[in-house]
């Protein structure tokens, strides 16, 4: 690479599933495209934001992957917040809907000649984590290993705290300033986010803030618990959500977390 060329660029790239389109932003080291030409494939992370956020809430972690190689993909959930430059509205988003969103960005990927199928990562924070998690118990074989920032694997708890057993569903719930519908809470309240996750075998990393008050770190150490192979890396005195040093540092663990699978893989093979 010569001085002063660019070691990523950024591509808009749509997906779309039944009949929504679902807007994502791709960062793609140099070389991925030319790709169709060279045939030169490289690892692939596909990113899933929280509640009430979108895509750009990935762009420096996916910034610091692209300048060591790897493909990031990361998209606006239908309905996932009122900045989504996806179709539809928060109280036509479910994790279930937000889980199909995913489908389609992940089929996208593998479509693409710059994508190492080999070498798929998915990444989520918060209920993009929970999401994430979801996908993998259901496509376990398409993943290489799974990154799950503070996973949002509270939401059922959270639901039934405010709807209590019994109690009538509302018409509308409200959090983190964006409202949603029944369909939302009855999703969660029907499904134990911990059922499945034994069926997902590969690697999972899982970084969670000390002093989180959304998702409280109790619920990261039941998972790591349940997956056959997690590994939890606690950031000291991090809430939901990190931001500068605590940032940068869940930067770090997650890039070394995917090289040393990167690494694993090859000497497997």
């Amino acid at each position: 690479m010569e001085m002063g060329e660019p070691r990523y660029r950024k591509h808009i790239m749509w997906c779309k599933h039944d009949g929504k389109k679902v807007f994502g932003m791709a960062w793609l080291p140099a070389g991925a495209e030319q790709s169709f030409f060279t045939h030169e494939t490289f690892p692939t992370v596909v990113m899933a934001h929280g509640l009430g956020s979108d895509h750009t809430h990935m762009d420096d972690y996916a910034q610091l992957l692209a300048e060591h190689g790897f493909v990031c993909y990361a998209i606006d959930f239908c309905g996932g917040s009122a900045t989504t430059k996806s179709d539809g509205t928060t109280l036509d988003m479910t994790v279930e809907t937000e889980k199909e969103d995913l489908v389609a960005a992940v089929n996208l990927m593998l479509s693409e000649p710059f994508v190492n199928k080999d070498a798929l990562f998915l990444w989520g924070n918060s209920q993009g984590g929970y999401v994430s998690a979801m996908l993998a118990e259901e496509m376990p074989d398409t993943f290489r290993a799974l990154v799950l920032l503070y996973p949002g694997f509270v939401l059922r708890d959270a639901v039934r705290q405010r709807i209590p057993e019994g109690a009538e569903m509302p018409d509308k719930m409200e959090a983190f300033g964006i409202e949603l519908s029944p369909a939302y809470a009855r999703t969660l309240l029907a499904r134990d986010a911990y059922a499945g996750m034994d069926g997902f075998k590969k690697d999972v990393l899982i970084v969670h803030g000390s002093d989180d008050q959304v998702v409280p770190l109790s619920y990261s150490q039941r998972a790591a618990g349940v997956y056959p192979s997690a590994q939890l890396d606690v950031i000291d005195g991090a809430g939901h959500g990190f931001v500068g040093a605590e940032r940068e540092e869940c930067a770090h663990l997650a890039l070394d977390f995917l090289r040393n699978e990167l690494h694993s893989e090859m000497k497997r093979a």
